[in-house]
């Protein structure tokens, strides 16, 4: 997956498990959460010459792979701003900054990354490769303590995928530090194989190429119904820590909870690597939202969700159903109150439906037009005053409504203009 840092830093690996234990343990030499945020791809190669084996006996690993390989799902991550800690307390004894550092598996790069060598003392030593370009912290000659940040996470050199590249070094020889977890490490990370997850998933229109899941799709979460016949919907999701023989079942469902399709396959062993299932959509697909259930072995793994609607400007259409009613209630309250979870959920800003007043936001101002709109009989965005039979039913929204609306008079009954 990933491919060894050929340089003169490098020495002959030899394996010395029982050199003297590090008398201060390692911390995380990465930011973000094990397993949610990154997963191991990669330990050292203990199997001498050809072949190759992890310290468990299992295949977490390649031909002479001297490290582990801390992992991202895409380089959106990696734009994101991922930290790389000092593992230990030491002194900076090498760095070499300036290489190009987005190469991967569509976009071979040279052998040269970005690094940071830290010498430990007592002959033990950290490498740190594949950093991103200019994010180096440290120089030659810097003390630094354990957990300070030194860089951040890149694809600089031989690198398949986002990753940090962490070795260690006793007395010039490779030491595979989860062979003792306990003695090397204050927090040892559970074993990769003895996790499986999702680092990340989405909805896309098309089938993506590797290239844009090496990026990362852009979401698409809302389709229009009157673009008629030839849609798709994908989802794709990245997945790690799944073995050859799972259980893998994709669930499509109308808007209603009726299903429209479900996908299995009995998986094969992925350590790292993204999979699909998509639907074409119906001719006239049904307004309102989709669901997707993919589930591991039986349980949910995933559940994402598309909205399908008539029109994306229709004012007041706050859950894209291709109509204004008290159904929108709720998504114009979430609108209010957290208008990105809004987008996150259906793909549209939401200023583009509840802009009730057109002055180019969602704000408190917005509520009395469109419980105007939200009455009418008539199309979407007309102002009517509710009629007095429909002042009841609108009794529970403007409750919710009003709520929102006394936290936000509360501190402050001015408009921005």
């Amino acid at each position: 997956m990933h491919t060894r840092f050929g340089r003169t830093l490098s020495i002959l690996v030899v394996f010395n498990l029982a050199m003297r234990v590090y008398a201060q343990p390692f911390v995380t030499p990465i930011g973000g959460t094990p397993y949610e945020d990154w997963t191991i791809v990669n330990y050292v190669d203990l199997q001498p010459g050809e072949g190759a084996v992890d310290f468990r006996g299992g295949n977490y690993t390649y031909d002479g792979h001297n490290a582990i390989d801390f992992t991202l799902p895409h380089f959106s991550a990696m734009d994101a701003g991922v930290t790389v800690r000092a593992a230990g307390s030491g002194t900076v004894a090498l760095v070499h900054d300036g290489e190009f550092d987005r190469c991967s598996r569509v976009n071979p790069c040279g052998n040269n990354p970005n690094y940071v060598v830290i010498d430990h003392g007592n002959g033990l030593s950290t490498e740190y490769l594949h950093l991103k370009r200019d994010s180096i912290l440290v120089s030659v000659g810097e003390s630094v303590a354990a957990g300070w940040p030194i860089a951040q996470v890149g694809s600089s050199g031989l690198s398949s995928d986002a990753h940090l590249h962490f070795a260690v070094y006793g007395n010039g020889n490779v030491v595979e530090t989860y062979a003792e977890p306990t003695n090397w490490w204050i927090d040892p990370i559970p074993y990769a194989d003895d996790v499986f997850g999702s680092l990340d998933h989405g909805i896309v229109n098309h089938v993506p190429s590797t290239a844009e899941l090496v990026d990362r799709p852009a979401d698409h979460n809302l389709f229009l119904q009157s673009d008629g016949p030839g849609q798709e919907a994908v989802l794709w999701t990245h997945l790690h820590g799944i073995d050859a023989g799972d259980n893998l079942d994709f669930f499509f469902y109308r808007p209603g909870g009726v299903e429209y399709a479900h996908w299995h396959w009995s998986a094969p062993q992925i350590r790292y690597g993204w999979w699909l299932a998509s639907i074409a959509l119906p001719n006239i697909p049904d307004l309102g939202m989709w669901t997707i259930d993919f589930q591991l072995n039986g349980s949910t793994l995933v559940a994402d969700s598309f909205a399908v609607t008539q029109l994306e400007s229709t004012i007041g259409d706050m859950d894209c159903d291709g109509d204004v009613d008290f159904d929108d209630i709720t998504g114009f309250v979430l609108g209010l109150t957290d208008p990105q979870a809004y987008e996150n959920l259906l793909g549209v800003p939401a200023t583009l439906k509840g802009d009730t007043d057109g002055d180019g936001d969602l704000d408190f101002d917005d509520i009395d037009d469109f419980v105007a709109i939200l009455n009418s009989p008539l199309s979407a965005g007309t102002r009517t005053v509710p009629e007095p039979g429909a002042v009841a039913l609108l009794g529970v929204a403007m409750s919710v409504l009003a709520w929102y609306g006394w936290r936000r008079r509360g501190a402050s009954s001015f408009k921005k203009r």
